[in-house]
């Protein structure tokens, strides 16, 4: 997480960047396959392959640029639709990266989630790295959302069970409990209504605040299972909102998570990791699992069709949309510590590694 019409067009920009944007658990690599294909390296000589993918991101203005969170060797970042990487380290060690966010205004400014070292920022488009984590407790840093309207206010989920929220762009951090005992994987904003939130937990459900993260409320009438891994909202009817979980597959809500149903017809499998919407075309979304690829839907959920041609590892972990061209996706994978990135330009249908 696309170019819309006028009065649509911020709405998708941030779904793009907030929930098409995806995120893994530390330990959701699956069974072992190959890497990158052989020779595969950074533009600086630096080996890419036998790493997992933990997140992937492009910056809305610039879309040739792809973001690329690895599970153990930090930042990358290709700016020639991922022909190429470069590694983007400077400040930023070999980190173990969850999520990326990318400041909806301004697409230079990007923030990295990682695992055990806390939150950084970049100024200069993932070149150069600084440390913001005076506030924050010692977490993983499972989901990041930004504020589309004003971007210094920025939340972030953590494994702690605690959301934290900045008002000075990550600058200082100050905890918003919202009653969980098991990790926060998620979170994303309304971007008809920024004050309104919805993130969900490890074996917590879901919950939402409507005051911009002051008060939190569960919302799990019939959401059969509470391990959820994403959210997205649809960016034209925001009360449309679906769920990834892991074990349970897909659930839908039109009345704002008020009730959910499951929409898994055509799925083989219930294992979700990762789920984006086409911001354009919200009928059309993307799922991926652990260990059984990836499963599109072009009627909002109603039935969906498994999309592997290509995709070597089954085992998504990652995935975005390109926002100018809703047929560009990227997917990254992780088995056993070892992934690749790959890369869809006819809506999913076809992948190839890079």
């Amino acid at each position: 997480m696309n170019v819309l019409i006028k009065n649509r067009s911020k709405a998708a920009l941030f779904i793009f960047v907030i929930l098409a944007m995806a995120t893994v658990l530390a330990t959701g690599c699956g069974e072992k396959i190959a890497g990158l294909p052989e020779g595969t390296r950074t533009p600086s000589g630096e080996a890419f392959d036998k790493v997992g993918i933990g997140a992937l991101a492009i910056a809305s203005s610039e879309t040739s640029k792809v973001y690329v969170g690895t599970l153990g060797k930090g930042f990358f970042y290709s700016t020639n639709n991922g022909t190429t990487w470069a590694a983007a380290k400077t400040g930023l060690p070999n980190a173990v990266v969850i999520s990326i966010a990318v400041d909806p205004k301004v697409s230079t400014i990007v923030y990295a989630g990682t695992q055990g070292q806390g939150l950084f920022n970049s100024a200069d488009g993932g070149a150069t790295w600084t440390a913001l984590n005076i506030g924050l407790e010692q977490a993983i840093i499972y989901g990041i959302a930004i504020d589309p309207e004003k971007p210094y206010i920025l939340y972030v989920a953590t494994s702690n069970g605690k959301i934290y929220k900045s008002r000075n762009s990550g600058k200082t951090w100050t905890a918003t409990k919202i009653g969980f005992k098991n990790a926060v994987t998620t979170i994303v904003i309304d971007p008809s209504t920024p004050t309104t939130l919805y993130a969900g937990g490890w074996d917590e459900g879901i919950v939402r605040s409507t005051n911009g993260g002051t008060v939190w409320k569960k919302i799990n009438v019939g959401l059969a299972n509470l391990n959820v891994r994403a959210i997205v909202l649809d960016p034209i009817t925001p009360k449309n909102i679906c769920v990834a979980t892991f074990g349970g597959g897909v659930y839908r809500s039109t009345d704002g998570g008020a009730k959910w149903a499951a929409i898994n017809t055509g799925i083989n499998s219930r294992y979700m990791q990762v789920l984006v919407i086409n911001p354009a075309t919200p009928s059309m979304l993307y799922t991926g699992t652990n260990g059984d690829g990836m499963f599109a839907t072009t009627d909002s959920g109603k039935t969906w069709k498994q999309i592997n041609q290509g995709l070597t590892d089954k085992n998504v972990t990652a995935l975005v949309i390109n926002p100018e061209a809703a047929t560009v996706l990227y997917a990254g994978t992780c088995v056993y510590g070892t992934g690749d990135v790959f890369r869809s330009t006819d809506g999913g249908a076809t992948w190839v590694g890079k």
